[in-house]
Parts: structure tokens; sequence; C-alpha cells
């Protein structure tokens, strides 16, 4: 079974309260869960967050369970890996899986076929990331290190 956990916390300073911020009439959260389930790739959807009131609008939608993020965890320091790793064990507990997807709650242009694609990669790797080139802040970005060390 395949899993998506979308790391939805309530404390963005650039934008705040992005993740349940009105995008064509709803919360933008609930628009990507939507097109998440409507992809029909995973047998479980998590958002994983610190929010109540993000988790009362996620309760809106059936087939999606929260899981309840420690404070520790939702600060501006904490990374996607410490949250997804949290988000695995509490998962874990209940469900068995196979592949665990990240998907932002802000990604509401996500596409099938590009999580299609992700699929055909993960079979001889452990894991992807997905990135596209910008101009933005080096401060906010990485760099590829052609060399694959």
């Amino acid at each position: 079974m395949n899993i998506a956990i979308v790391p939805a916390r309530s404390g963005s300073k650039r934008i705040k309260n992005k993740n349940i911020k009105k995008f064509i009439d709803e919360p933008i959260i609930l628009k990507t869960l939507k097109n998440l389930i409507e992809m029909k790739i995973f047998g479980k959807i998590f958002v994983s967050t610190d929010s109540k009131k993000i988790m009362k609008i996620v309760k809106k939608l059936k087939n999606i369970d929260t899981i309840n993020r420690p404070k520790k965890l939702s600060d501006d320091f904490t990374g996607t890996r410490e949250v997804i790793v949290h988000a695995i064990k509490e998962v874990s507990k209940i469900y068995n899986f196979t592949k665990v997807y990240c998907v932002y709650p802000t990604s509401v242009f996500l596409k099938k076929k590009n999580l299609l694609s992700a699929n055909k990669i993960l079979k001889e790797k452990n894991y992807i990331f997905s990135a596209s080139s910008v101009n933005k802040s080096f401060l906010r970005s990485f760099y590829f290190d052609k060399s694959n060390k």
C-alpha cells in the first residue's frame, strides 16, 4: 500500500496561515487533498499537523486521517524529514505500507502522471526528491552536484 503524508503546520512566517488560505473558494489544503483522493494512488492519506483548525478543516473529507504533530516538531527549525519520520512511526503502529509520499499542502497543481513517474523511479531507488529551477533567494535553495557523490 502506498501512503501520502501531508505536513501542514500552522506557523508559517512568510504567508500567515498559508495551508488554510482560500484558493478558489476553499482552503488550499482541501484542494490538494481532494486531488490526491481523486488520483486513487494512495491506500491512505495522512495530514501531520499541530493545528486544531487544520484538523477541523481536514475532517470534512472522508478517508483522510490526521496525525497530531508534537510542538517540538512544529517550529521554524524542524525539517520535513523529521516530520515525515515521526508520521511514519505513528502510521506504522496501525498500518502496513510499502511506499511513503510526502506531498505539501499547497501542491494543488500536482499531476497524477508525475506521481506515476516517481513510482517507476522508486522501483530502482530508495527515495527521490522533486525540484525545479527558480529565480528566488539562494538562502532557500540547494544545488545539484553533477559528480553524483
